[in-house]
């Protein structure tokens, strides 16, 4: 929507306005025609993180009269954003937040769930206690609004009869239903031949599923595509109505299609996607979740692509820690290091970056009384996050981390000598003036913004002499 009214906001100014549609052999030449214009031009990129060639032709064949806008969703978005701006070669690229709702934003979804009476259970609270409601517990962003909004017992109740009108009549139904699903959420294409190799043809091809009543409430079949009709929708589904074997056994017949065609660059990159755990974690039902990741991975981790791959091994480390199993995420982080230092051009830096959140979230969730083993675990992770930070990382990965500073401080208070505490407090003072030099949109990311309490609040605690 942002972009349609851009676009014909651009026009309005005397722009010749371009979206990248297609994706396939002619979309290269498509953005290296667009390039040569010798007119103003405005050329709209959506899901710019699928298009890696064509942003690859936008950086050799760039022209003065172009201007490109980039969008991709969030999460793909920050994973990539320094591979844009490396092949741009530009020292800053400009971020707007379209999730995020500034209070006139609130005050507009308030009236308009008021109008259209979609409260629910909150329908008799106030209007200040409503607008809390948007800010706090859903963090002023519109996902999270619209999924509070599917979490009405009236839409709850729909949509579980919609799950329940497919898996009566057949449960590989459901499974190729989690898997267009699945693939909406992590923003994966879903034209028919890419479904064809990554699910089969076997159901895709049978009248009865595409007549389906639930099918065809959940989906568009159009133009060799098969189109989830809501992102949002369809995540609430995977998270909340589907059976989590479903779910697991939907993942992996996908990511086995994918390694098989792994030589390919397009499929390598799909089964990059689907090893992801924040990807994974997105998909799967809230119930057992925890368990359906690690059964998820288990049978992921001998595939081609993935025994001997150390981003595999490093999201199998993530999802072990999360669940609290640190002893396993600490060896499957060691098994990420041993595959990554087999090949020299590997970059370590998320490897890094989980390695320094273990060492501080296993103390925190388990003092040891121990001042020595507690102030080099701290330092361990000092050590890394430094080293992030002062490059300027932009991400928020290393303040995410840093974040953890406050709770290990507070864990282990009685066991630390005053200088250890001084440390910690410069240790959070370095971090804070790192933030300051973020730009504002990376400064209002909210794992940026939660860091920045966290230091302040230890520094408070914990005041220097020298600051």
């Amino acid at each position: 929507m942002f972009l349609e009214c851009l676009g014909t906001m651009a026009a309005q100014f005397g722009y010749a306005v371009l979206h990248l549609d297609s994706q396939g052999p002619g979309s290269v030449g498509e953005v290296e025609a667009a390039a040569r214009c010798n007119e103003k031009t405005l050329l709209l990129v959506d899901s710019y993180t699928a298009r890696r060639p064509e942003v690859e032709a936008l950086a050799h064949h760039r022209s003065d009269q172009l201007r490109v806008v980039f969008a991709a969703r969030t999460l793909r978005h920050d994973v990539s954003f320094d591979w844009l701006q490396h092949l741009l070669g530009v020292d800053s690229i400009p971020e707007i937040d379209l999730d995020h709702l500034s209070e006139t934003d609130r005050q507009w979804f308030c009236d308009t769930l008021d109008t259209y009476g979609l409260w629910g259970e909150r329908a008799e609270w106030s209007k200040y206690r409503k607008l809390t409601f948007l800010r706090d517990d859903c963090e002023g962003r519109v996902s999270s609004v619209l999924l509070a909004i599917l979490r009405s017992p009236a839409i709850v109740e729909r949509l579980a009869h919609v799950v329940e009108s497919i898996s009566s009549t057949n449960r590989a139904y459901l499974e190729t239903a989690a898997c267009v699903l699945a693939l909406s959420v992590i923003e994966i294409g879903t034209n028919l031949e890419l479904l064809s190799n990554l699910v089969g043809t076997e159901v895709l091809n049978q009248a009865s599923f595409r007549n389906n009543e639930g099918i065809r409430e959940l989906f568009d079949f159009e133009r060799g595509q098969i189109v989830a009709r809501n992102a949002v929708v369809g995540r609430h589904i995977l998270t909340s109505s589907i059976d989590p074997d479903v779910s697991v056994s939907a993942l992996v017949m996908m990511a086995a299609n994918a390694d098989k065609l792994s030589g390919s660059d397009l499929y390598y990159a799909i089964l990059r996607d689907l090893m992801r755990f924040s990807n994974v974690q997105s998909v799967l039902p809230a119930q057992h979740k925890m368990n359906a990741v690690l059964v998820y991975y288990e049978r992921l981790k001998n595939f081609r692509s993935c025994k001997t791959n150390p981003n595999f091994w490093l999201q199998y480390a993530i999802a072990s820690l999360t669940l609290g199993s640190f002893d396993d995420a600490r060896i499957k982080i060691e098994t990420a290091y041993a595959h990554a230092n087999a090949r020299p051009s590997y970059n370590t830096f998320m490897i890094d970056n989980t390695a320094a959140r273990l060492e501080l979230e296993q103390l925190i969730a388990a003092p040891s009384g121990d001042r020595t083993k507690a102030i080099a675990s701290f330092r361990k992770a000092k050590a890394i996050l430094i080293g992030q930070v002062s490059k300027l990382e932009y991400r928020h990965y290393p303040f995410r981390v840093a974040a953890k500073y406050e709770p290990f401080l507070a864990a282990h208070r009685f066991v630390l000598k005053p200088e250890d505490r001084e440390e910690i407090a410069r240790a959070a003072r370095f971090i804070l003036r790192r933030i300051d030099r973020l730009s504002a949109y990376r400064a209002g990311h909210r794992y940026v913004v939660e860091c920045r309490q966290a230091m302040e609040k230890i520094l408070n605690e914990n005041p220097l002499a020298d600051a």
